[in-house]
């Protein structure tokens, strides 16, 4: 399995509505690997396959946070995402509209401990 922070899912990331999102990612794997802000509008050049993360290498991604709501993000590269790199986005709205007592993200997900490629090709 492959973790981000030690993690699966990763840690959930939190915004506001307005903020500079800035994010250091350092690929402590041994392959090349990417990241896509699903749902989330960030720039080309700071989006999943435009973005190469060399193993050792550390990438700041750095983007306007536009808009709310709960995305999620994940490896673009090889099977990575099935393996473990993904986790949550929340973005509020930069004022408290709503109070609530908790706020819980769920991320909901598979999983093998057979290989993805394994898992690819026998569902071809």
């Amino acid at each position: 399995a492959l973790a981000i922070n030690g993690s699966i899912p990763a840690p959930t990331l939190r915004f506001k509505k307005g903020d500079i999102a800035v994010i250091n990612v350092k690929n402590e794997t041994n392959e090349t690997t990417t990241l896509h802000w699903h749902g989330v509008l960030v720039p080309w050049e700071m989006d999943g396959p435009d973005r190469h993360i060399m193993p050792g290498q550390l990438v700041t991604f750095r983007f306007p946070i536009k808009h709310t709501g709960t995305f999620w993000y994940h490896s673009h590269t090889l099977l990575h995402e099935q393996s473990g790199l993904y986790g949550s986005i929340v973005i509020d709205d930069e004022t408290n509209k709503f109070q609530a007592d908790h706020d819980r993200v769920v991320v909901l997900s598979d999983w093998t401990d057979e290989k993805p490629m394994t898992v690819l090709r026998n569902i071809k």
